[in-house]
């Protein structure tokens, strides 16, 4: 199905379904295309769209420079297979429902399903985010812009992903109580969270490994524009790592990788810092994270491992100042002149004696 060059479908209330027991598409395109669900004053959600929705069904959507609007749901992989893409400047999808102890977009809800929601070239997403309740979910954003608001989650019970490679991702932390943003929100949860490019703001807390049993991994690699986050903790009460990814090509700024009012590390999961591209002379001090408030002696204990180095070339310490986290490496793979000579005359040597 396709709804394009100005078109306008509205839905009184209950399902759309795309993929219900077999394969099904919906495209929605072109400028000022719009679906509005009207609610009916007993029904809430006023419309709930189901993609992928049976076990072995397959179900894709496409949004493009199109709007939805009213108050509605999405379930992306409900049993089966889904998949969501929001692309282009001019979409706009705003997700409001009136219970506010459900999310609006649901991402891998039942076990077996499979939900990928893919945000690009300028689209713009906004509501209540689960990704992977107890199927496997994942969140792409190439370029778009993705508001989380309060009560967002990642893998309630199965393993979610969520990437940033460009474009921005917010989370809206409310004063509800709701106001963290947990990466393994269940017992059985596995939660991979990749920063690579663009601007990433938490205002609240952001648990890496929140709950008893789940795990989580947050990756943040120096190509990002910039990271803000209220208060960062890893292991609460699960186990959660956290990895500085370092490409030596991006030289080191003045401003802290990852920016945080507060920041608490605990022991259960692995911190590491990552080299990538180390070669030839180097001497870079990378800033990494940078806190408002001071630092506990427990925080600054946390060993923080090192990887993609080469020790026999090159040496990385990792270090706290104040309320600052440092990496500093340095060293050459380069061979020094005095080195290059001798090589330069066993060559010859080896040379002589063959012609001999």
């Amino acid at each position: 199905m396709t709804i394009n060059g100005g078109g306008a479908m509205t839905i009184t209330s209950g399902s759309f379904v795309v993929g219900d027991y077999g394969s099904g598409s919906l495209t929605i395109s072109s400028n000022d295309n719009t679906i509005v669900a009207k609610g009916n004053g007993s029904y809430s959600p006023a419309l709930a769209y189901y993609i992928g929705n049976q076990a072995g069904s397959t179900g894709s959507m496409t949004i493009y420079n199109s709007s939805l609007g009213g108050t509605q749901t999405f379930w992306v992989g409900n049993y089966g297979n889904g998949s969501l893409l929001i692309t282009g400047s001019l979409s706009n999808v705003s997700l409001v429902s009136t219970n506010t102890s459900s999310r609006d977009l649901n991402i891998g809800v039942g076990g077996g399903s499979t939900g990928v929601v893919t945000v690009s070239d300028g689209a713009r997403l906004g509501g209540r985010i689960a990704i992977a309740l107890y199927g496997t979910g994942s969140m792409v954003i190439d370029g778009g812009h993705v508001t989380m608001s309060t009560n967002s989650a990642l893998a309630n019970g199965g393993p979610g992903y969520l990437t940033l490679n460009s474009g921005s991702l917010q989370y809206v932390g409310g004063s509800d109580g709701h106001d963290i943003l947990r990466l393994g929100n269940g017992s059985s949860g596995r939660a991979y969270v990749t920063f690579s490019g663009g601007t990433a703001e938490i205002d609240g807390t952001l648990e890496v490994g929140s709950i008893t049993g789940c795990y989580g991994i947050l990756t943040v690699i120096n190509t990002m524009d910039y990271v803000s986050i209220g208060t960062l903790s890893t292991n609460t009460t699960g186990t959660g790592d956290m990895t500085f990814v370092l490409d030596i090509n991006h030289a080191a700024k003045a401003t802290a990788i990852v920016e945080v009012d507060v920041v608490a590390l605990g022991t259960r999961g692995v911190h590491t810092v990552s080299f990538e591209n180390l070669t030839g002379e180097v001497d870079e001090i990378y800033l990494l994270l940078e806190a408002q408030q001071d630092i506990t002696q427990a925080t600054k204990n946390v060993d923080w491992k090192l990887a993609g180095i080469d020790e026999e070339n090159y040496t990385a310490e990792i270090y706290w100042d104040g309320n600052k986290l440092y990496a500093h490496v340095w060293g050459s793979d380069v061979p020094e002149p005095s080195a290059a000579a001798a090589l330069l005359g066993l060559l010859a040597l080896g040379l002589a004696a063959r012609r001999r």
